[in-house]
């Protein structure tokens, strides 16, 4: 009996004490609400310098403990920053009630929207002022003496469902929405968590949209003036326009502090993560007047593993100082190796337009390690460029396209044995109209090459011209791929033009002109089809052509040219269409040796040409040679027939 007796006085004790609490508390209600809206009144005035105001009068709250409101604003839409809310509580410790100062414990917001909008003059200065002599602040000014606290404590803050909106001055918008916030110790001189999952987006003036779902922990230790993060820890999931949602979510690793007084900040540690690339920088800056900042960068990557057509390439990795004014960003210099190829450099980034100058030098690039030599995966590649191009919109015509200044270097490339060395060029224009001048290199040890091409983003049209000189044939076959069965060297001549969005329809609309002037040239198809033929076997062809030209134009994906052949003891004339799509040849061809005209014909793919003589057309040229021999005419019939044989053999 006696343990429901201790039972039910504790069961009474407990109510009673409960019905104080709730005597004392409305009793104290007035008082505790007036206090806490002055108190919320002051933090705001001290914050921000502006009150804040309900839609309704806020009102008591006995669960939980504290003040309930709704409809609270600070701002309005003429401002640059505004706050609102739908409504929300602040709970109160029970003790500071008894005690007649109350203290806020916990604030919950329901459906918060911090919008800010950036007036044309926080815009962002041009190119020239951001790389000017400006110094980067950093240390500019001592850091303030001793700890400040801020406007209030608390022992959390709750959002739910909040929003950011932020309005550039260059009309793009970004927005921060589905907000979910908690942070614990504000204000406590404690080192508070921090949880938070929201979605961001940017929608650009020029139509292109980006979003992404984000989700962020860690720890901040506030002791003013200095706020210390350290364990930040930020998951981005894309969904819309960020970066190919294939490559999976990207991960950032965050340490380091920042002082309000002096508004300079340090990175202790910034890690930037997808799977299979990795990125991280350090160093310290300032927010004062602009964003400047000074530190180190590295990036350690696997391309195969991130793009099947960078299946070559295993290794990349980055190394070099940064510099970032406002939106100006400068690698003064840096290193970079992609597998056994070493490169160094400098560049320069940023302003409004967008500019890009720079210089870049490596060693040895080789073009079939890192792409790949597979004509499938080519032809693959294609195939998805050409499917992308087609869903791809028509780019804007206020598309703001950068100012490109960029010196390229390579001491060698290859590319399907072919060695290109001391290539150099300029890159160099503005507004998606780029000029890649002079492109100069040798080829093979032998060929000069000195050329130009113009390229125009918005019209998509590409033009080149240029010369190669001393160029051996065995160099175009090897790059080519295939053996034309030639042999010699010679000059090419090119002035062409072309429109599309890739490699194929590059192909398809290219049209121009050129020339080929070759020397002591051999072609073993014609000299083995003449061998060949019973009705030529007293014919001796020269082994070698001292000079062949060849004026060609291209157009519908057709070489068309006419070839004359100069030669001590031959000559000749041709024409022909080379089918570059196909990879086909049709041609016809007549030689004359020893007096003779020999007609030819050329056909086939290109990887199996096959010449032969015509033999009808040649008995016919044999036939009207018999009948123009006026006089003589046993010592004509003679000269046509082979060595110890006769004439009806000879002619059939």
């Amino acid at each position: 009996m006696a343990v429901p007796r201790v039972f039910k006085f504790a069961l009474l004790s407990l109510g009673s004490a409960l019905l104080l609490l709730v005597a004392v508390f409305f009793v104290a209600g007035p008082t505790v609400l007036e206090k806490v809206l002055a108190y919320a009144d002051e933090v705001s005035q001290k914050s921000t310098g502006r009150s804040l105001t309900f839609s309704a009068p806020p009102s008591i709250s006995l669960m939980p403990l504290g003040v309930r409101f709704e409809g609270v604003r600070w701002g309005d839409e003429a401002s640059d920053l505004s706050f609102s809310a739908r409504g929300g509580y602040a709970s109160v410790n029970l003790g500071s009630i008894l005690s007649g100062v109350p203290q806020i414990e916990e604030v919950h917001l329901e459906g918060p929207v911090i919008h800010y909008r950036q007036s044309a003059g926080q815009a962002a200065k041009s190119f020239e002022q951001k790389t000017g002599a400006e110094d980067s602040q950093q240390g500019s000014e001592p850091a303030g003496q001793g700890t400040q606290s801020l406007p209030v404590q608390l022992s959390r803050l709750v959002m739910q469902d909040g929003r950011v909106v932020v309005d550039m001055a260059s009309g793009d918008k970004v927005t921060l929405s589905g907000i979910h916030l908690s942070v614990r110790d504000i204000g406590t001189n404690k080192a508070g968590d921090v949880k938070c999952d929201f979605v961001a987006a940017m929608q650009k003036v020029s139509g292109e949209y980006m979003e992404a779902n984000l989700a962020l922990q860690g720890s901040v230790d506030m002791k003013l003036p200095q706020v210390h993060v350290s364990g930040l820890q930020l998951t981005v999931s894309p969904i819309a326009g960020l970066y190919d949602k294939k490559l999976g979510p990207a991960s950032l690793n965050f340490a380091g502090s920042y002082a309000l007084d002096t508004q300079a900040f340090k990175v202790e540690k910034c890690e930037v993560a997808i799977p299979h690339a990795k990125a991280a920088i350090s160093g310290a800056g300032s927010l004062k007047d602009m964003l400047a900042f000074e530190g180190d960068l590295a990036l350690d990557a696997s391309p195969d593993k991130m793009n099947q057509g960078l299946n070559g390439v295993q290794h990349l990795t980055l190394r070099g100082k940064t510099i970032v004014r406002d939106t100006v960003v400068e690698v003064p210099s840096f290193t970079a190796s992609l597998d056994k190829m070493q490169a160094q450099g400098n560049l320069l980034a940023g302003g409004e337009p967008l500019q890009i100058k720079g210089s870049l030098h490596c060693d040895t690039l080789d073009v079939n390690a890192l792409m790949g030599s597979s004509q499938a995966k080519s032809e693959a590649a294609d195939k998805r460029k050409a499917a992308a191009s087609a869903e791809q919109e028509p780019a804007s015509a206020s598309t703001s396209l950068p100012v490109v200044n960029l010196s390229l270097a390579c001491d060698t490339i290859l590319y399907n044995g072919v060695r290109l060395g001391k290539v150099q060029c300029t890159v160099s224009g503005k507004e998606g109209r780029y000029a890649i001048t002079p492109l100069k290199a040798t080829i093979d040890g032998s060929g000069v090459l000195d050329g130009r091409a113009d390229i125009n983003l918005p019209d998509k049209s590409w033009r080149t011209s240029g010369s190669i000189r001393n160029l051996a044939l065995s160099t175009v076959q090897k790059a080519a791929g295939q053996d034309f069965g030639m042999a010699g060297s010679g000059n090419l001549q090119w002035n062409l033009r072309a429109q599309g969005s890739d490699s194929r329809e590059i192909a398809e609309t290219a049209s121009g002109k050129g020339q080929i002037a070759l020397s002591n040239v051999t072609i073993a198809g014609i000299t083995r089809a003449i061998r060949n033929t019973k009705q030529l076997a007293s014919v001796v062809v020269p082994e070698r052509i001292d000079r062949v030209t060849v004026p060609f134009t291209l157009t519908d994906g057709h070489c068309r040219w006419q070839a004359s052949l100069d030669s001590k003891g031959l000559e000749g004339t041709g024409q022909g269409d080379v089918n570059y799509l196909a990879k086909r040849i049709d041609a016809t061809a007549e030689v004359r040796v020893q007096g003779r005209t020999i007609p030819l014909k050329i056909h086939g793919p290109l990887s199996d040409i096959s010449y032969s003589v015509d033999v009808e057309k040649l008995m016919k040229n044999m036939g009207r040679q018999l009948l123009e021999t006026p006089r003589n005419a046993q010592d004509g019939v003679k000269s046509l027939v082979p060595r110890g044989g006769n004439l009806l053999k000879g002619l059939f």
